[in-house]
């Protein structure tokens, strides 16, 4: 009997930790995936809405990188985190370079509610680079 009461007490802990586990996992309120080619400074990703249900920062993260049709190592691309102000110029919540050849990526943390949207501010360290950016993979998530 007590083996019994034993078995049914561990599964009931065993089951109450994982609920709680599943509880305290951070997961982002959303992400987008895509992809950039022939970009130049100026480029504006497209949009998302921040309902700020969560506590998970906005990441921006960019993969395989490439400088024209050179896979220069590190492509170094500054990207602009903006948010949309109505009737007013966007306003900017922060700045990162990404250094990206295989992968980099920039955090900014955990953001208030309203819509935003990322914009490449300079590639290889100017803003009138003669030569377009392509980033095969680019997530956000929010």
């Amino acid at each position: 009997m007590f083996a019994r009461m034993r078995g049914r007490f561990a599964g009931l802990t065993v089951g109450a930790v994982m609920a709680l586990a599943l509880v305290t996992t951070a997961s982002a309120e959303g992400y987008f995936t895509s992809y950039m080619q022939g970009v130049y400074p100026g480029f504006r990703s497209r949009s998302w809405d921040d309902n700020n249900t969560d506590a998970v920062s906005t990441k921006v993260l960019f993969r395989d990188c490439i400088y024209g049709s050179w896979q220069v190592n590190p492509v170094d691309t500054d990207i602009r985190l903006r948010k949309h102000i109505a009737w007013q110029p966007d306003q900017t919540i922060g700045e990162d370079n990404l250094s990206c050849y295989v992968s980099d990526s920039a955090s900014f943390g955990d953001l208030a509610a309203g819509k935003y949207h990322f914009d490449i501010k300079k590639v290889m360290g100017t803003e009138f680079p003669s030569i377009p950016l392509d980033v095969d993979y680019v997530r956000v998530d929010w």
